[in-house]
């Protein structure tokens, strides 16, 4: 693919991304409406399920051993029962920088500093999640390369990062200014970051490491996103606001790849 022919294929269209002051932002949060119905008490739920990273994880392999790289606290675990088809045959085997809270729920935990080492396991991989990790990692090539090696052959990864354009959103304190809370949404408020990545590097990197381009493109859920916000700005449900934030102003990237 030359390099005009790519930018097309990759090009992120619409006005979410544009440079957004602080109060515009806020406005939007105290007047996002549920414009198509979606049950009261059922937001959450229904923007997940319209998220490619659901949708990998509930559509694995029967009994698929999955590798979540940069685990966190856990919570991936508690997909195997929360939504329909419920998933619990899948193994779950974390890597993080620390015990997570919920790692009692994988098959294993291995608390690991990847831009030191690389665990090693003695099975191949129906499947492996890397979310929001990437981005902060010394060496985000050679561990695509590494988890690419972990995996079965016809076993797939999922890929997602935050948007290099999501720079270009109000920080943390400049909503909290005009009384909206986020966890994050400019990627300058996680002092963990250190990698930015376009669609197009992406999937260069996956090529690079031996994998094959499946699905790829940017998170946006417009009016489901919409009802979340509205929901969990009634609740003061800060989590859920950020979600949603991120959902209507398409901040995340994410690309499926798979091993031949």
């Amino acid at each position: 693919m030359d390099s005009t022919a790519e930018a097309e294929y990759f090009v992120i269209r619409g006005w979410e991304l544009l440079p957004m002051q602080a109060e515009m932002l806020a406005d939007y949060v105290r007047s996002a409406e549920n414009s198509i119905g979606v049950p009261a008490g059922h937001a959450l739920e229904i923007f997940w399920r319209f998220h490619p990273r659901f949708r990998f994880f509930k559509t694995l392999p029967a009994g698929a051993a999955l590798l979540d790289v940069g685990a966190d606290s856990g919570a991936l675990s508690g997909w195997k029962r929360w939504g329909d088809p419920p998933r619990g045959d899948i193994r779950l085997f974390g890597i993080d920088l620390g015990m997570g809270e919920h790692a009692g729920a994988y098959e294993r935990w291995t608390i690991c500093d990847l831009d030191r080492e690389f665990p090693s396991y003695d099975i191949a991989f129906d499947g492996a999640m890397l979310a929001q990790v990437l981005c902060q990692l010394a060496r985000p090539q050679e561990t695509l390369a590494w988890a690419a090696s972990a995996l079965a052959p016809g076993a797939a990864m999922y890929i997602e990062w935050q948007s290099p354009d999501a720079a270009q959103l109000p920080r943390r304190g400049e909503l909290q200014a005009h009384n909206v809370d986020v966890v994050i949404l400019n990627p300058s408020d996680d002092v963990a970051n250190r990698n930015v990545f376009t669609l197009p590097e992406m999937a260069r990197m996956i090529e690079k490491a031996g994998l094959k381009l499946i699905d790829c493109g940017q998170v946006r859920l417009g009016p489901v996103a919409d009802a979340l916000v509205q929901e969990a700005r009634a609740a003061a449900d800060v989590a859920s606001v950020t979600f949603g934030l991120w959902g209507r102003l398409g901040a995340s990237l994410y690309l499926v790849a798979e091993k031949s």
